[in-house]
């Protein structure tokens, strides 16, 4: 059998590694996160770990070493399970990535207009009348 070992990103860091293997409904072997160096390897390719890890270093660029992690053979539902459990610390991940934690207040002396925006980092605005650009006069941790 030629097995040759694919790589796909599914959004920076998240990735899965899988075979390209004709007649084959789920070649996945892997998948992981680059930034916390994590594989998560389906128990049956142990013996294939060490060209796996080697591609996964090669793609992502790291001298690092990956933690590998596995379910039990002979229980899908650990598989099942482990991949869904990765799936939501990254879904967890993203949200408190994308949660925005400031509320900042912006006055136009200009204009005289007051405006408000969330943002995750208390940056500068534009006026939403004059488009002249202003430091916040307020923030408030939300």
């Amino acid at each position: 059998m030629n097995e040759k070992v694919k790589f796909l990103w599914l959004n920076l860091p998240q990735f899965i590694v899988y075979y390209d293997l004709p007649n084959c409904c789920n070649s996945v072997v892997a998948f992981g996160h680059k930034n916390k160096l994590l594989i998560i390897l389906r128990p049956e390719y142990r013996d294939q770990e060490r060209e796996i890890v080697k591609t996964v270093h090669y793609i992502t660029m790291t001298v690092e070493p990956y933690t590998v992690r596995y379910g039990d053979s002979f229980h899908i539902d650990t598989w099942d399970n482990k991949a869904r459990d990765f799936v939501d610390t990254i879904k967890q991940e993203q949200e408190e990535d994308e949660e925005e934690k400031f509320e900042i207040e912006y006055h136009c002396s200009d204009c005289n207009q007051t405006w408000y925006q969330t943002h995750s980092c208390a940056c500068n605005d534009k006026c939403p009348v004059c488009n002249k650009e202003y430091t916040p006069v307020g923030v408030i941790d939300i």
